[in-house]
């Protein structure tokens, strides 16, 4: 889940948090 709901354009660092945390059950 890249950029989980426009969080990239303003931290891309939580979009990588929601990633791990979209991949963890």
């Amino acid at each position: 889940m890249i950029g989980g709901g426009g969080f990239t354009s303003k931290s891309p660092e939580i979009s990588s948090v929601m990633e791990r945390r979209s991949s963890s059950p």
